[in-house]
């Protein structure tokens, strides 16, 4: 379980419950944590639940069980989203288990220098045991200027719109009396500040939703899309099919677990 909650999720919203018996691990979404205004098809809730499943299955193989996954148990009910079944046997740590607990968001500038191929294809592409996702990689500069171009107009779009804004902003832990309290939400610590300004931020007062959508405006121009050597994106076969999406996210989070191994 301490693997599952350490996952990739939207908004560190943790979406998740979870149904522990002696024989299986029943996932459910939490309808409480969803963001009806930015999010209202739950494909990201979708999405970060994936990553969780990921992460489950990773962590009891490590403890010694063999897994077997069943997607949508309950017909009719959504909020069922699997049932992680298990057996005793051997236990098989993988670098990706290993990697669970160094993968974090940082918001920062990506490192100078460009991306080998040879490292991209030894990242996870689709596989056989995560049908109908995929990801394709875009590393020559016109598709990166192209998708930079699309990131900075959906950045500028989704703080112009009020809601969208709103509830972001709501998400966002800004000291350590929010986090103690609230246990989620983005905070500053993943904000990728030098220490010194992290350190200041901490002690200064609270940023408005304006200041706050406008850093995240101007790091979007000058750092994330300016220092990206290659951009991924996940692709699916159908965007409205909840088994997919759950796919998707667990494709999503062996990119992000290779990625620190």
């Amino acid at each position: 379980m301490a693997a599952a909650i350490l996952a990739a999720n939207p908004h560190n919203t943790q979406p998740w419950l979870f149904h522990v018996a002696a024989d299986r691990i029943e996932v459910f979404a939490d309808s409480t944590r969803v963001m009806p205004a930015v999010d209202p098809f739950d494909r990201e809730h979708h999405v970060g639940l994936g990553c969780a499943l990921e992460n489950l299955t990773l962590g009891l193989t490590a403890r010694g069980f063999s897994t077997s996954v069943t997607l949508l148990p309950t017909p009719g009910d959504q909020t069922h989203l699997a049932t992680v079944s298990f057996v005793s046997a051997e236990p098989i740590v993988s670098p990706l288990y290993d990697a669970i607990g160094n993968r974090h968001s940082n918001r920062g500038p990506y490192q100078a220098g460009g991306i080998a191929q040879s490292i991209l294809d030894d990242l996870p592409g689709s596989t056989a045991d995560l049908p109908g996702v995929s990801i394709r990689w875009f590393t020559s500069s016109s598709e990166r200027a192209a998708l930079s171009s699309v990131m900075l107009a959906a950045t500028e779009a989704f703080i112009a719109d009020q809601g969208q804004s709103e509830e972001a902003f709501s998400w966002f832990r800004n000291n350590r009396d929010d986090i103690d309290e609230h246990r989620d939400g983005p905070t500053l610590d993943a904000q990728g500040m030098a220490p010194l300004k992290l350190a200041l931020a901490k002690i200064l007062p609270a940023t408005s939703r304006v200041a706050g959508d406008r850093y995240w405006l101007e790091q979007t121009r000058n750092v994330h899309t300016a220092t990206a050597a290659v951009y991924g994106i996940v692709t699916v076969t159908d965007t409205a099919d909840v088994a997919t999406r759950l796919n998707a996210g667990r494709l999503l989070q062996r990119i992000h677990l290779v990625s620190r191994v």
